[in-house]
């Protein structure tokens, strides 16, 4: 997990490619750090590269802006020829340090923050930044691995964290980290809620999930293929699509179009008239951001 300090997370509420920018400067930490690592003789160094897929987030539990970036990243290099050079041993305590600068040096590029900030910042007794590396997922661990990557790709709160919905309030379970991960309870206005969850609605666009190194996008295909052709696995069968739930979002047809208002006079200074400018349907706003991203998981 990759952590920006509390000041500098503003910046990614008006400009949404900060997010890739943050991608970018994760991998390119992660693989010069283990480049750093790798014991001597190590071949091909310069042009060896992990196995990464990273996943930028926006929020927190409590829903408040907390760009951040979590990602899965292989213990090891693989060479250009595809042969992966595993690495037991990495001590992964420097690599805060590097995120750091590199980090600062992305937002000095984008004219986002002046080097007098820089310098107050590097001063701070605890730098705001933070790289977690603590979980490690063995090869064999399919069923964690696929905990982790549902957890990098899901929603800002899903209906299992929803507890009630009373006088038009509406209370959710959270994790309060700072007091060693214990569940709470928080009760906010719906409408609080909902200007809160619609901070996070992703634009168009905007990729959930990136693949650098072995796994970028220019180089996958062939990648995944030699993989399989040297663990000797068959590839995958691509999967039908599902067949679209009958409370789906839908494209609106002319059947479906409403009829035309019987009164378009204010009810309040019966003058005025109503003037639709544009129907915003729901797969446009906030369906489109739930469905896909595991709003109705309830497990």
């Amino acid at each position: 997990v990759f952590t920006i300090p509390r000041m500098l997370r503003k910046h990614f509420l008006y400009d949404r490619t900060l997010y890739g920018e943050l991608c970018r400067t994760a991998y390119a930490s992660t693989r010069d750090f283990l480049r750093q690592q790798a014991p001597a003789g190590f071949p091909r160094l310069g042009r060896a590269v992990p196995a990464m897929v990273v996943a930028p987030q926006s929020f927190g539990d409590l829903l408040v802006p907390h760009p951040h970036a979590h990602a899965v990243v292989s213990l090891g290099l693989f060479s250009s020829g595809g042969v992966f050079h595993r690495m037991e041993e990495v001590d992964f305590c420097g690599l805060e340090d590097l995120f750091r600068e590199r980090f600062f040096e992305m937002m000095l590029r984008r004219e986002k923050i002046s080097q007098e900030t820089v310098a107050s910042m590097k001063a701070w007794p605890h730098s705001g930044f933070q790289t977690g590396w603590e979980r490690r997922i063995e090869a064999d661990d399919r069923a964690g691995l696929e905990g982790l990557l549902s957890y990098m790709d899901r929603a800002p709160v899903s209906l299992r964290r929803l507890v009630s919905l009373q006088d038009g309030k509406v209370s959710f379970r959270y994790k309060d980290y700072r007091a060693g991960e214990f569940e709470r309870t928080m009760t906010l206005e719906a409408t609080e809620l909902i200007r809160r969850f619609l901070q996070h609605v992703l634009p168009t666009s905007f990729h959930r999930i990136r693949y650098y190194g072995f796994l970028a996008n220019s180089v996958r295909r062939a990648s995944l293929e030699l993989a399989r052709r040297l663990l000797g696995s068959a590839p995958t069968e691509p999967r039908e699509p599902d067949p679209q739930p009958r409370d789906s979002p839908r494209e609106p047809g002319a059947a479906e179009a409403e009829a035309p208002l019987k009164d378009s006079r204010c009810p309040v200074c019966k003058k005025g008239r109503l003037v639709i400018v544009e129907k915003l349907q729901p797969d446009r706003t906030v369906l489109k951001a739930l469905l896909p991203s595991g709003w109705n998981d309830t497990s």
